[in-house]
Protein backbone atom coordinates (compact mmCIF):
# COMPACT_ATOMS: atom_id res chain seq x y z
CA UNK A 1 0.00 0.00 0.00
CA UNK A 2 3.06 2.60 1.10
CA UNK A 3 4.27 2.02 -2.66
CA UNK A 4 1.17 2.13 -4.52
CA UNK A 5 0.46 5.36 -2.89
CA UNK A 6 3.68 7.02 -3.02
CA UNK A 7 4.23 5.98 -6.50
CA UNK A 8 0.98 7.68 -7.75
CA UNK A 9 2.04 10.94 -6.01
CA UNK A 10 5.91 10.57 -7.46
CA UNK A 11 4.61 10.23 -10.90
CA UNK A 12 2.28 13.25 -10.61
CA UNK A 13 5.10 15.15 -9.36
CA UNK A 14 7.34 14.15 -12.25
CA UNK A 15 4.74 15.16 -15.15
CA UNK A 16 4.25 18.24 -13.33
CA UNK A 17 7.90 19.08 -13.62
CA UNK A 18 8.27 18.20 -16.69
CA UNK A 19 6.19 20.00 -18.33
CA UNK A 20 6.63 23.58 -15.89
CA UNK A 21 10.35 23.11 -17.39
CA UNK A 22 9.36 23.99 -20.58
CA UNK A 23 6.95 26.41 -20.28
CA UNK A 24 8.70 28.13 -17.77
CA UNK A 25 11.95 28.28 -20.23
CA UNK A 26 10.56 29.81 -23.00
CA UNK A 27 8.60 32.32 -20.62
CA UNK A 28 12.03 32.89 -19.28
CA UNK A 29 13.64 33.57 -22.23
CA UNK A 30 10.73 36.04 -23.86
CA UNK A 31 10.59 38.07 -20.84
CA UNK A 32 14.42 38.33 -20.28
CA UNK A 33 14.59 39.98 -24.12
CA UNK A 34 11.67 41.69 -23.75
CA UNK A 35 13.00 43.18 -20.37
CA UNK A 36 16.70 43.99 -21.57
CA UNK A 37 15.44 45.85 -25.09
CA UNK A 38 13.10 48.30 -22.88
CA UNK A 39 15.64 48.63 -19.87
CA UNK A 40 12.69 47.58 -17.47
CA UNK A 41 13.86 46.14 -14.21
CA UNK A 42 10.50 44.95 -13.18
CA UNK A 43 10.04 42.70 -16.32
CA UNK A 44 14.20 41.54 -16.00
CA UNK A 45 12.99 40.57 -12.19
CA UNK A 46 9.92 38.93 -13.37
CA UNK A 47 12.00 36.87 -15.97
CA UNK A 48 14.35 35.63 -13.48
CA UNK A 49 11.32 34.82 -11.15
CA UNK A 50 9.60 32.68 -13.48
CA UNK A 51 13.33 30.78 -14.19
CA UNK A 52 13.40 29.73 -10.10
CA UNK A 53 10.14 28.33 -10.90
CA UNK A 54 12.32 26.20 -13.50
CA UNK A 55 15.00 25.34 -10.78
CA UNK A 56 11.70 24.63 -8.36
CA UNK A 57 10.55 21.97 -10.87
CA UNK A 58 13.92 20.32 -11.25
CA UNK A 59 13.89 20.00 -7.83
CA UNK A 60 10.49 18.42 -7.85
CA UNK A 61 11.41 15.85 -10.34
CA UNK A 62 14.82 14.98 -8.95
CA UNK A 63 13.47 14.69 -5.20
CA UNK A 64 10.78 12.45 -6.83
CA UNK A 65 12.70 9.94 -8.90
CA UNK A 66 14.71 9.71 -4.93
CA UNK A 67 11.35 9.75 -2.87
CA UNK A 68 10.14 6.82 -5.17
CA UNK A 69 12.37 4.51 -4.08
CA UNK A 70 10.78 1.58 -2.11
CA UNK A 71 11.09 1.41 2.17
CA UNK A 72 13.99 -0.58 3.00
CA UNK A 73 15.87 -1.23 6.21
CA UNK A 74 17.45 1.81 7.34
CA UNK A 75 14.35 3.98 5.87
CA UNK A 76 11.31 1.82 7.05
CA UNK A 77 8.76 4.75 6.25
CA UNK A 78 10.55 5.18 2.59
CA UNK A 79 12.31 8.30 1.05
CA UNK A 80 9.48 10.94 1.14
CA UNK A 81 11.22 13.57 3.34
CA UNK A 82 13.68 14.02 0.83
CA UNK A 83 10.38 16.50 -0.91
CA UNK A 84 10.00 18.37 2.11
CA UNK A 85 13.56 18.96 1.83
CA UNK A 86 13.50 19.66 -1.57
CA UNK A 87 10.89 22.36 -0.50
CA UNK A 88 13.01 23.39 2.03
CA UNK A 89 15.67 24.17 -0.82
CA UNK A 90 12.89 25.90 -3.03
CA UNK A 91 11.83 28.26 -0.11
CA UNK A 92 15.82 29.30 0.48
CA UNK A 93 16.32 29.97 -3.12
CA UNK A 94 12.94 32.16 -3.77
CA UNK A 95 14.05 33.91 -0.32
CA UNK A 96 17.65 34.71 -1.50
CA UNK A 97 16.52 36.00 -5.05
CA UNK A 98 13.98 38.18 -3.84
CA UNK A 99 16.70 39.80 -1.47
CA UNK A 100 19.00 39.85 -4.19
CA UNK A 101 17.15 42.09 -6.50
CA UNK A 102 15.48 43.92 -4.04
CA UNK A 103 18.99 45.06 -3.19
CA UNK A 104 19.96 45.43 -6.46
CA UNK A 105 16.51 47.93 -7.27
CA UNK A 106 16.65 50.09 -3.98
CA UNK A 107 20.89 51.06 -5.10
CA UNK A 108 19.80 51.63 -8.74
CA UNK A 109 16.98 54.18 -7.63
CA UNK A 110 19.07 55.96 -4.71
CA UNK A 111 22.00 56.16 -7.41
CA UNK A 112 19.38 57.84 -9.95
CA UNK A 113 20.84 55.59 -12.41
CA UNK A 114 18.02 54.67 -14.16
CA UNK A 115 17.51 54.12 -18.02
CA UNK A 116 14.30 53.08 -20.06
CA UNK A 117 13.75 52.74 -24.03
CA UNK A 118 10.50 54.03 -24.02
CA UNK A 119 10.03 52.99 -27.46
CA UNK A 120 10.25 49.11 -26.64
CA UNK A 121 7.68 49.47 -23.83
CA UNK A 122 5.01 48.70 -25.64
CA UNK A 123 6.79 45.66 -27.04
CA UNK A 124 7.48 44.82 -22.97
CA UNK A 125 3.83 45.33 -22.31
CA UNK A 126 2.45 42.84 -24.81
CA UNK A 127 4.66 40.30 -23.93
CA UNK A 128 3.88 40.35 -20.74
CA UNK A 129 0.42 40.14 -21.37
CA UNK A 130 0.52 36.76 -22.87
CA UNK A 131 2.98 35.72 -19.92
CA UNK A 132 0.08 36.30 -17.32
CA UNK A 133 -2.55 33.62 -18.84
CA UNK A 134 0.01 31.19 -19.63
CA UNK A 135 1.46 30.86 -15.85
CA UNK A 136 -2.25 30.92 -14.52
CA UNK A 137 -3.20 28.07 -16.78
CA UNK A 138 -0.07 26.58 -15.69
CA UNK A 139 -0.90 27.38 -11.85
CA UNK A 140 -4.50 25.97 -11.90
CA UNK A 141 -3.35 22.41 -13.66
CA UNK A 142 -0.53 21.86 -11.23
CA UNK A 143 -2.50 22.74 -8.01
CA UNK A 144 -5.22 20.51 -9.43
CA UNK A 145 -3.04 17.98 -9.71
CA UNK A 146 -1.50 18.22 -6.21
CA UNK A 147 -4.89 18.23 -4.56
CA UNK A 148 -5.82 15.27 -6.28
CA UNK A 149 -2.39 13.03 -5.70
CA UNK A 150 -1.66 15.26 -2.37
CA UNK A 151 1.82 16.07 -3.69
CA UNK A 152 2.99 19.18 -1.28
CA UNK A 153 5.30 19.66 -4.32
CA UNK A 154 3.07 20.16 -7.03
CA UNK A 155 0.49 22.33 -4.93
CA UNK A 156 4.09 24.71 -3.72
CA UNK A 157 5.30 24.72 -7.56
CA UNK A 158 1.72 25.87 -8.45
CA UNK A 159 1.49 28.43 -6.01
CA UNK A 160 5.01 29.80 -7.31
CA UNK A 161 3.28 29.70 -10.73
CA UNK A 162 0.33 31.64 -9.96
CA UNK A 163 2.15 34.08 -7.80
CA UNK A 164 4.39 34.73 -11.23
CA UNK A 165 1.17 35.57 -13.33
CA UNK A 166 0.40 37.56 -10.54
CA UNK A 167 3.67 39.69 -10.77
CA UNK A 168 3.74 39.59 -13.77
CA UNK A 169 0.25 41.64 -13.90
CA UNK A 170 1.55 43.65 -11.46
CA UNK A 171 4.53 44.21 -14.28
CA UNK A 172 2.09 45.44 -16.76
CA UNK A 173 0.43 47.94 -14.84
CA UNK A 174 3.97 49.52 -14.13
CA UNK A 175 5.21 49.50 -17.45
CA UNK A 176 2.07 51.28 -18.81
CA UNK A 177 2.17 54.10 -15.49
CA UNK A 178 6.31 54.07 -16.71
CA UNK A 179 5.00 54.92 -20.23
CA UNK A 180 2.30 57.21 -19.47
CA UNK A 181 4.14 59.79 -16.96
CA UNK A 182 7.76 59.14 -18.36
CA UNK A 183 9.23 58.48 -15.10
CA UNK A 184 11.65 55.31 -15.28
CA UNK A 185 12.19 55.36 -11.07
CA UNK A 186 8.04 53.59 -11.22
CA UNK A 187 9.41 50.63 -12.80
CA UNK A 188 12.61 50.33 -10.09
CA UNK A 189 9.75 50.69 -7.44
CA UNK A 190 7.54 47.98 -8.50
CA UNK A 191 10.87 45.68 -9.10
CA UNK A 192 11.28 46.32 -5.65
CA UNK A 193 7.69 44.98 -4.63
CA UNK A 194 8.09 42.67 -6.43
CA UNK A 195 11.05 41.51 -4.94
CA UNK A 196 9.47 41.62 -1.42
CA UNK A 197 6.87 39.29 -2.59
CA UNK A 198 9.23 36.79 -3.74
CA UNK A 199 10.84 37.11 -0.75
CA UNK A 200 7.33 36.64 1.30
CA UNK A 201 6.79 33.66 -0.50
CA UNK A 202 9.90 31.72 -0.62
CA UNK A 203 9.49 32.52 3.69
CA UNK A 204 6.41 30.87 3.42
CA UNK A 205 6.99 27.69 1.94
CA UNK A 206 10.26 27.66 4.11
CA UNK A 207 7.16 27.37 7.00
CA UNK A 208 5.89 24.67 5.31
CA UNK A 209 8.77 22.46 4.69
CA UNK A 210 9.70 22.92 8.34
CA UNK A 211 6.75 21.83 9.78
CA UNK A 212 6.45 18.86 7.56
CA UNK A 213 10.30 18.07 8.68
CA UNK A 214 9.23 18.37 12.21
CA UNK A 215 6.21 15.94 12.46
CA UNK A 216 3.86 19.27 12.63
CA UNK A 217 -0.18 17.77 12.85
CA UNK A 218 -3.25 20.00 11.67
CA UNK A 219 -5.92 20.08 14.23
CA UNK A 220 -8.30 19.33 11.91
CA UNK A 221 -6.55 15.94 10.79
CA UNK A 222 -6.39 15.33 14.23
CA UNK A 223 -10.03 15.38 15.23
CA UNK A 224 -11.15 13.72 11.92
CA UNK A 225 -9.47 10.27 12.98
CA UNK A 226 -10.79 11.08 16.18
CA UNK A 227 -14.25 11.51 15.12
CA UNK A 228 -13.92 8.58 12.77
CA UNK A 229 -12.35 5.89 15.84
CA UNK A 230 -15.42 7.73 17.99
CA UNK A 231 -17.89 6.76 15.64
CA UNK A 232 -17.17 2.67 16.15
CA UNK A 233 -19.45 2.10 19.09
CA UNK A 234 -17.32 -0.72 20.46
CA UNK A 235 -14.49 2.01 20.95
CA UNK A 236 -14.82 4.10 24.78
CA UNK A 237 -11.73 6.64 24.07
CA UNK A 238 -9.44 7.28 21.36
CA UNK A 239 -5.69 9.10 22.32
CA UNK A 240 -2.28 9.77 21.58
CA UNK A 241 -2.96 9.97 17.73
CA UNK A 242 0.33 10.84 15.75
CA UNK A 243 0.45 11.25 11.81
CA UNK A 244 3.43 11.40 10.42
CA UNK A 245 3.94 13.10 6.66
CA UNK A 246 6.70 11.67 4.48
CA UNK A 247 6.29 13.52 1.27
CA UNK A 248 2.31 13.38 0.90
CA UNK A 249 2.08 9.92 2.03
CA UNK A 250 0.26 9.74 5.91
CA UNK A 251 1.43 7.10 8.62
CA UNK A 252 -1.13 7.34 11.43
CA UNK A 253 -0.97 5.52 14.96
CA UNK A 254 -3.06 5.75 17.86
CA UNK A 255 -3.99 4.05 21.01
CA UNK A 256 -8.06 2.72 21.88
CA UNK A 257 -9.27 1.85 24.72
CA UNK A 258 -12.53 -0.80 23.73
CA UNK A 259 -15.99 -0.94 25.99
CA UNK A 260 -15.27 -4.73 26.76
CA UNK A 261 -12.80 -5.31 29.17
CA UNK A 262 -12.48 -9.34 27.78
CA UNK A 263 -12.84 -8.21 24.13
CA UNK A 264 -11.60 -11.70 21.92
CA UNK A 265 -8.05 -10.66 20.16
CA UNK A 266 -10.26 -12.33 16.80
CA UNK A 267 -13.03 -9.40 17.24
CA UNK A 268 -10.63 -6.50 18.76
CA UNK A 269 -8.46 -7.26 15.32
CA UNK A 270 -11.36 -7.30 13.48
CA UNK A 271 -12.48 -3.86 14.37
CA UNK A 272 -8.81 -2.45 14.26
CA UNK A 273 -9.25 -3.86 10.39
CA UNK A 274 -12.48 -1.83 10.18
CA UNK A 275 -11.10 1.21 11.36
CA UNK A 276 -8.40 1.22 9.38
CA UNK A 277 -9.93 0.45 6.62
CA UNK A 278 -12.21 3.80 6.98
CA UNK A 279 -9.60 5.88 7.71
CA UNK A 280 -7.86 5.24 4.43
CA UNK A 281 -11.22 5.49 2.82
CA UNK A 282 -12.00 8.67 4.03
CA UNK A 283 -8.59 10.54 4.42
CA UNK A 284 -6.39 11.02 1.25
CA UNK A 285 -3.16 9.24 0.90
CA UNK A 286 -3.00 7.55 4.46
CA UNK A 287 -0.76 4.63 3.59
CA UNK A 288 -0.55 2.68 7.05
CA UNK A 289 -2.77 2.68 10.09
CA UNK A 290 -1.07 1.61 13.72
CA UNK A 291 -3.26 0.56 16.18
CA UNK A 292 -2.26 0.36 20.06
CA UNK A 293 -5.49 -2.02 21.99
CA UNK A 294 -5.74 -1.10 25.13
CA UNK A 295 -8.88 -2.56 27.28
CA UNK A 296 -11.22 -0.18 29.24
CA UNK A 297 -9.57 -0.52 33.10
CA UNK A 298 -13.70 0.90 34.19
CA UNK A 299 -15.53 -1.44 32.25
CA UNK A 300 -17.09 -4.55 34.05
Amino acid sequence: MVSTVSTSIRKAEILEGTVSIVVNVILWAVRLVAGILSGSASLIVDAWHGLSDTSTSVVVIVSSKIASKPPDEDHPYGHGKVTDLASLFMGLMLFFIGLYFAIESIVAVSSKEVFIRYDMIIYAILTAVVVVPSKAILAYWAKKLGRKYGSTLCIADGSHHMADAFITAFVIVSLGLTYILRNPFVDRIVAIAIAVIVVYEGLKILRDAIRNLTDFVPRDLVESIKEIVSSIKEISDVHDIRVRNYGGVLFVEFCLHFKEKDIPLVEAHEISHRIEEMIKKRIKNVAEVLIHQEPDETAT
